[in-house]
């Protein structure tokens, strides 16, 4: 089959998701891209090309995941953060758009004397490759998660940028409870979605891993955890960025207030607030909120 009639097949299909031809049409281009691996400049000068018959099998199988709601992420296995690609492995959670706020946040609020930053619960690791890659005093980048596929995934895209970096797999708490490490700063989106809220959620994000949405205590759990040990990862006068779900900024204000000095938010793109910056002084913490 040639790769127009292909195309216009699989966009027929995707059509019942994406309710837009053009929108239908692109996604199955970047899927058919993600397993030919050409520019999209010489697919488009070879659509009259017929394609073998493994080929065709492999891309109808990905439509028919995707029609199913299955992530284009775990299909095509990247995702474009702050304009750089990532390797995004299935079973790790998929960054978002409005989570470059948070990029946004450190490089207004990392002064010349932050040498070393911590990617709480790295995930794919795009938060702390980006912000080594965007703020060049940033000398040492460190990233710990539990998840033994998160930890993979940030290797790919560690090794992928070329950076020097410590990654460690460990639950977080437990590893600053035993290490007593303390850096400059820390930078964490974490899980927020409250069990009552997952159910609402659309069915693609659901095939996403659930430690990486869902947080007991109404959403608030991690941030609760990480007031109450911010002295045991910061040093004095360190700064945090955490990133908050939709209406929760001033309940985690609240939650920051007897420990942290808030000092400033960042809206993202929805114009809502959506991360919290915390700074560390002495006994008290100074919680950096984006908005």
């Amino acid at each position: 089959m040639k790769i127009f009639k292909l195309l216009n097949k699989a966009s027929s299909h995707l059509l019942k998701i994406f309710g837009d031809k053009k929108l239908a049409y692109g996604e199955a281009v970047n899927i058919l891209l993600s397993i030919l691996k050409i520019p999209k400049e010489r697919l488009y000068s070879n659509l009259r090309l017929e394609l073998n018959k493994k080929t065709i099998q492999n891309f109808l199988k990905k439509i028919s995941k995707r029609k199913k709601g299955y992530p284009t992420q775990y299909l095509t296995n990247y995702e474009f953060f702050y304009n750089r690609r990532f390797i995004i492995r299935r079973g790790v959670f998929i960054p978002r758009p409005e989570t470059e706020t948070l990029i946004d946040a450190a490089k207004k609020a990392f002064i010349k004397k932050c040498k070393n930053c911590l990617d709480i619960g790295c995930g794919s690791g795009c938060l702390g490759t980006t912000i080594k890659l965007e703020i060049p005093h940033i000398k040492k980048i460190t990233f710990i998660d539990y998840d033994k596929t998160a930890i993979n995934n940030t290797k790919d895209n560690v090794k992928y940028y070329n950076l020097q970096a410590k990654i460690i797999h460990s639950c977080f708490f437990k590893y600053i409870s035993k290490h007593k490490i303390k850096y400059d700063a820390a930078i964490c989106n974490p899980p927020y979605i409250a069990p009552q809220e997952y159910k609402k959620l659309q069915k693609e994000v659901k095939y996403e891993p659930k430690t990486a949405l869902l947080a007991k205590n109404n959403g608030y759990h991690f941030y609760i955890k990480l007031n109450m040990s911010g002295n045991m990862f910061l040093k004095h006068g360190g700064y945090l960025i955490l990133e908050s779900g939709n209406n929760m900024a001033d309940d985690i204000k609240k939650i920051f207030k007897s420990n942290w000095n808030f000092l400033f938010g960042i809206n993202d793109f929805y114009n809502i607030e959506k991360e919290v910056k915390f700074d560390r002084k002495i006994c008290a913490f100074t919680f950096t909120y984006i908005v």
